[in-house]
């Protein structure tokens, strides 16, 4: 088991939405991206909290494929209240 593995996304799951966590939150990601995902450079990665709904913090990370050079997009969305409040477990 790699217990280094991935980011701690999950330890920040019921974190204030405050800068600091969100900023936190972009760090966590890009530092796992860095680290476990070799075939990637990323460009951009931001996280910024939904208006529309406090428990949603939408993840959007561009990068660079460092083979092809192809630039793609993914937003992930993340819910910091858990999923058991949308009767999803």
């Amino acid at each position: 088991m790699r217990s280094a593995f991935g980011t701690s996304a999950r330890d920040q799951l019921f974190a204030p939405g405050t800068e600091k966590s969100l900023r936190l939150l972009e760090r966590s990601i890009g530092a796992a991206i860095r680290d476990f995902e070799p075939r990637v450079d990323v460009t951009n990665l931001r996280a910024e909290a939904d208006p529309a709904d406090p428990t949603h913090i939408n993840v959007d990370i561009e990068y660079v494929i460092r083979a092809t050079y192809v630039r793609g997009s993914l937003v992930f969305p993340f819910y910091v209240d858990g999923l058991a409040s949308e009767g999803i477990a």
